[in-house]
């Protein structure tokens, strides 16, 4: 009579299994809108995933709270760390003979052997 009075195990088992599924559901939508959130700031879908998946509406949140990612314009970026060298470097080069600048081709003959 006790198990009539509080209901069969097997419908309670079906509702946590529901609740897991829509706290699933939240999670992802979570996940989703902390990337997209992320990605119309200019910054990293992967790290608005990370946050939405560590955090959840608490990475949402940050993620609101970050500043925009500004692109960088063209002068800002340089694949050399230093600006290239001046035409004749370095001092010491053969008369008549220069390293050639980035992007720049020597012919065979101008060009130095290695280790020279």
């Amino acid at each position: 009579m006790i198990t009539a009075q509080y209901g069969s195990s097997s419908s309670s088992g079906g509702v946590v299994v529901i609740a897991v599924i829509v706290l699933l559901v939240i999670w992802l939508a979570l996940v989703l809108g902390t990337m997209r959130l992320a990605k119309s700031k200019g910054r990293s879908a992967g790290e608005g995933a990370a946050l939405g998946l560590l955090f959840g509406l608490i990475g949402l949140i940050i993620e609101a709270l970050l500043p925009r990612k500004l692109p960088r314009s063209p002068g800002q970026y340089s694949p050399y760390p230093h600006p290239p060298p001046p035409p004749g470097y370095p001092p010491h080069s053969p008369p008549g003979q220069q390293y050639p600048q980035p992007g720049q081709y020597l012919p065979p003959e101008q060009q130095h052997p290695p280790g020279q």
